[in-house]
């Protein structure tokens, strides 16, 4: 269980919400097996899938790669017919065909945010003070909102995200892959579309498309420039 320290909030981290989908095929096939009472040898009988491929499957990582395992949907019927299990339910676990997430409250999505930072800040090695100069987040609110004193911002979230090399999806609990998205999670502005968009107007006057853009170019030399400088920090 992972619990804010200035919080009663827990959540678990078997929540379907938190597991990417080979990890929960894999334990319902476990469970499955288990509950017939098959080993490996006997499930490879009854599935005509080796019994390496079903323990990789189980396990939801294949340990050549050390990547999560995608299954064909060949083998997820091979499964169904000798675990005599529905297919549909196997192409739900298998995340082909989605189903609605259990609910979750925005307090237990920010548990989940702050476990998965602090996870990701020990994976990449990566100290506050690092951290910091990457963001532009200063190392007191990083540390207030590891410690749950302080709620990060959307922008914070995308910042904190790409210096951490996921997406803020997966950090801000709506995804459950490091590099997956969700279509709830919030979004930026996009800074270009919002200068082309109607209704702009600057100390009173409405911006022509000439306006428009001559903002955009200069707008694009700005950040270009900034991005040189953050790749020669580097």
């Amino acid at each position: 269980m992972t619990k804010d320290k200035n919080s009663t909030t827990t959540i678990d981290q078997d929540h379907p919400a938190l597991l990417s989908a080979p990890i929960v095929l894999g334990r319902y096939l476990r469970k499955i097996r288990e509950d017939k009472g098959y080993s490996y040898r006997q499930a490879s009988d009854v599935t005509d899938i080796s019994h390496s491929y079903i323990k990789n499957v189980e396990n939801g990582i294949d340990p050549r790669s050390q990547k999560e395992i995608i299954i064909q949907t060949d083998k997820l019927q091979k499964f169904a017919r000798g675990y005599e299990i529905p297919y549909e339910t196997l192409l739900e676990k298998a995340g082909i065909v989605k189903k609605a997430q259990p609910e979750i409250s925005d307090e237990e999505r920010n548990v989940i945010f702050i476990s998965r930072l602090e996870q990701l800040i020990e994976e990449n090695s990566i100290s506050i003070l690092k951290l910091a100069k990457k963001t532009e987040i200063s190392m007191e609110q990083i540390t207030e909102i590891l410690e749950g004193t302080a709620k990060a911002s959307i922008e914070d979230i995308y910042s904190l995200a790409a210096a951490l090399k996921v997406t803020p999806d997966y950090l801000a609990g709506y995804a459950a892959d490091k590099k997956g998205f969700h279509p709830d999670t919030p979004e930026l502005n996009e800074l270009l579309s919002f200068i082309n968009g109607a209704g702009v107007q600057l100390y009173g006057k409405p911006l022509s498309k000439e306006d428009k853009g001559k903002i955009i170019a200069a707008v694009k030399v700005i950040f270009s420039d900034a991005s040189q400088r953050q790749m020669e920090e580097k």
